[in-house]
C-alpha cells in the first residue's frame, strides 16, 4: 500500500500535469479533413470511433461482418448505424 506522503506527491504531480495522453487512436485531424481513402478512413461520421478497440467489443457481442461494412458505410444514416449498434 502507498503511504499518504507518496499519495499526496502523486496528487500533486497530477495535478500540475497541463496534458495527459489517454492513448487514444484517433486519426489526425489532417488526414480525417483530407481523406486518403484508406482503411483508417472508411466513414466520416461518428462511426468512427468505433473503428479500434470498440470495434472488437462489438464483434464479441455478435455483430456480423455484413453489420459491420454497413456501420462503416458513408451512405448509411447516423439513426441507421445507431440501429445496427444499439442492440
Amino acid at each position: 500500500m502507498i503511504g499518504s506522503e507518496a499519495m499526496t506527491w502523486i496528487h500533486e504531480q497530477v495535478g500540475a500535469t497541463i496534458l495527459a495522453d489517454t492513448h487514444e487512436h484517433l486519426v489526425e485531424e489532417s488526414r480525417r479533413i483530407f481523406p486518403l481513402n484508406d482503411w483508417l478512413l472508411p466513414c466520416d461520421d461518428w462511426s468512427l470511433l468505433f473503428k479500434e478497440y470498440l470495434q472488437d467489443d462489438l464483434f464479441s457481442s455478435g455483430m456480423s461482418q455484413s453489420e459491420v461494412r454497413r456501420f462503416y458505410d458513408p451512405a448509411v444514416s447516423a439513426v441507421q448505424k445507431y440501429k445496427i449498434v444499439s442492440p
